[in-house]
């Protein structure tokens, strides 16, 4: 049985692209997938998936722009856009079959980027850096060391 663990991510819109901060770099060869209103009850609506791998390490990624040594496995549907979405998770899968989990970030919250400097992201608490959320006591990433 692979171990799960359950961490936080950061999200932000820069130019009209959605960057999504993983905290800790993820090693290369990490399988992700991306979920948008995963299991919406409240609209019956399907989420929209797309499942990507990585052959090199990523701390932030744009899930629509992939960057070179990414290959995706299932895209998202035709015609879908984040901006019609209420909420994004993160799964992420390693080799050795341990998987890490983001649980919805609220998209309604990154309408408010452009007021937040371009270097931090919305986390489930707040506006933080990147290495401001690592030091945040008793939070974890998905790909914060084992």
């Amino acid at each position: 049985m692979s171990a799960t663990k359950t961490g936080t991510m950061g999200v932000r819109v820069d130019g009209g692209d959605l960057k999504v901060a993983l905290g800790a770099q993820c090693p290369a060869g990490v399988t992700y997938t991306v979920m948008f209103d995963r299991d919406n009850l409240k609209t019956g609506s399907q989420s929209k998936t797309e499942v990507f791998t990585s052959s090199v390490p990523l701390t932030v990624f744009d899930p629509f722009h992939l960057p070179p040594g990414t290959a995706v496995l299932t895209p998202f549907p035709a015609g879908f856009q984040w901006q019609d979405a209420q909420g994004v998770d993160i799964q992420v899968k390693y080799a050795d079959g341990t998987e890490g989990y983001h649980p919805a970030t609220d998209l309604g919250r990154i309408g408010e980027s452009a007021q937040h400097p371009p270097a931090t992201y919305f986390f489930v608490a707040g506006w933080y850096t990147i290495d401001q959320a690592l030091a945040k006591p008793n939070w974890v990433t998905a790909c914060s060391p084992k």
